[in-house]
C-alpha cells in the first residue's frame, strides 16, 4: 500500500511510538498485526483517532443557540447523553453532520471528522453572534480513541487504568463508545493501558480504518469536505438514525427539511456497499469521497460518501457508504464506482441497512 502522510499532533506522534507497528493511508491508521477488517467485526477494539476533531459550544445560550441551528433537540438533551444531528444552511444542505453530546448544563461537544472541523465551526459562528455562546474548536486540546463491541466489564476495567478517562456512550445498534482523554494526559493513558494485563481476546488495539468500517456497516456517514453544502440530511438517512426532530419548533434549513417529510418523498439514500475483491496491483489504492456511481446504463446516478479499502490480503475490498438515487435502486442490476484519475470503474455490490427507512415502511 502507498501510505499517505497524516500529520499528526505532537501528542499523538508519543502516542503512536507506543503502539504496535502501523502505517496511514488515505489519512486512516492501520496496524501491522491487524486481520481483515470483515473478520474482526465482533472483537473488543480501541482505535486512536487522529482523524476525529470536536468544536466546544458553551456559556448560558448554548442549548438555545444550538436549538435553533441544529436538524436534533438541544434543549431536551440530558447531561452525558449523546445523538446524532445536522447543522445546515437555508436550503437545509449539510454543513457539517456530527455526535452531539451534552457535557453539562452549559456546554455541548459536536464529535466529527477533524477535516470539516473548520467548515462547521465557521458555518456555525455566522449564527452566534448575539448569543451568549462561545464557539471554539478544541480538537487539539482532546484525544479521541473509539471503543468498538465493548461490555460493561471492559469500561471498568479502561476507566480504572486512568480516571482521567471519560467515556461517551454513542447512539447505534451496538456497544460503542468514545473515550475522551486531554492531549496532556494521553501519553499517560495509553501507558496505563499497555501496562495493564488485558486478553487479546479481551482487547485489541486497531486502527482508525477499523472505526470507520465499523461506521459504514452502520450506515453512517459524515459529511466531508467535498460533500458540504451537496445533501439534505435525509440523504444520509439522519431522520432513520434519530438525527432529525421533527417536533422540536424552526431551525435553519428547518423547513425544507419538513417539507420533504410529510410533502415528499425522498429521492436519495444512502446505502451501504462493497467491491469483489481485485488483485493488490490493480488502481484499488485510494478511492475519492464524492466520487459518482454509475448505474448499468453508463449513467451517474449517486456519490460515494465514505469508504475504507481492505489490502491486509493478497486482494483488495472496498466497503463503503453511497447517496443513491432511489429510482436507480430500485431498477439498478449493476453499479459501478469511477476511480480516480482513470476512466476505469469497479463494480459494487449493495448490502442491507442495518436499519429500516421511512420509505420502506
Amino acid at each position: 500500500m502507498q501510505a499517505a502522510a497524516l500529520s499528526l499532533d505532537p501528542h499523538w506522534q508519543a502516542i503512536f511510538d507506543l503502539l504496535p507497528d502501523h502505517q496511514f493511508v488515505d489519512q486512516l491508521s492501520w496496524f501491522e498485526h491487524q486481520a481483515a477488517l470483515k473478520s474482526s467485526a465482533r472483537k473488543n477494539l480501541i482505535c486512536p483517532l487522529p482523524n476525529w476533531g470536536c468544536i466546544a459550544i458553551d456559556g448560558p445560550e448554548a442549548a438555545t443557540f444550538l436549538q435553533g441551528q441544529l436538524t436534533n433537540d438541544a434543549v431536551n438533551l440530558a447531561s452525558d447523553e449523546t445523538i446524532l444531528a445536522a447543522h445546515c444552511d437555508p436550503k437545509g444542505r449539510m454543513h457539517a453532520n456530527f455526535y452531539l453530546h451534552r457535557r453539562s448544563e452549559q456546554c455541548f461537544y459536536l464529535f466529527m471528522p477533524r477535516v470539516t472541523v473548520t467548515t462547521a465551526l465557521r458555518a456555525l459562528k455566522k449564527y452566534a453572534v448575539f448569543s451568549k455562546a462561545e464557539l471554539s474548536d478544541i480538537s487539539y486540546n482532546l484525544a479521541q480513541f473509539a471503543l468498538i463491541n465493548s461490555d460493561e466489564k471492559l469500561l471498568t476495567q479502561l476507566l480504572a487504568a486512568d480516571e482521567s478517562a471519560k467515556v461517551i456512550t454513542l447512539p447505534t445498534h451496538h456497544e460503542q463508545h468514545l473515550i475522551l482523554v486531554k492531549s496532556a494526559q494521553a501519553l499517560n493513558f495509553v501507558n496505563q493501558l499497555n501496562a495493564t494485563t488485558f486478553d487479546s481476546e479481551m482487547l485489541c488495539w486497531a486502527g482508525s480504518s477499523h472505526w470507520e468500517y465499523h461506521l459504514i456497516q452502520q450506515g453512517i456517514a459524515f459529511i466531508q469536505p467535498t460533500t458540504v453544502g451537496e445533501m439534505i440530511p435525509q440523504m444520509l438517512n439522519l431522520d432513520a438514525l434519530g438525527g432529525i426532530s421533527f417536533t422540536k419548533g424552526c431551525y435553519t434549513g428547518q423547513e425544507i427539511i419538513a417539507r420533504m417529510k410529510y410533502r415528499g418523498k425522498v429521492k436519495r439514500r444512502c446505502y451501504p456497499f462493497s467491491s469483489r475483491p481485485v488483485s493488490s496491483d490493480s488502481l484499488l489504492q485510494t478511492l475519492p469521497i464524492g466520487g459518482e456511481i454509475f448505474d448499468q446504463h453508463g449513467k451517474s446516478c449517486g456519490l460515494n460518501v465514505s469508504v475504507v479499502i481492505d489490502n491486509t490480503g493478497q486482494n483488495s475490498t472496498a466497503y463503503g457508504l453511497a447517496v443513491l438515487k432511489v429510482s436507480a435502486i430500485e431498477e439498478a442490476s449493476k453499479l459501478s464506482l469511477s476511480l480516480p484519475d482513470s476512466d476505469q470503474r469497479i463494480d459494487i455490490q449493495l448490502s442491507q441497512l442495518p436499519y429500516s427507512l421511512d420509505d420502506e415502511e
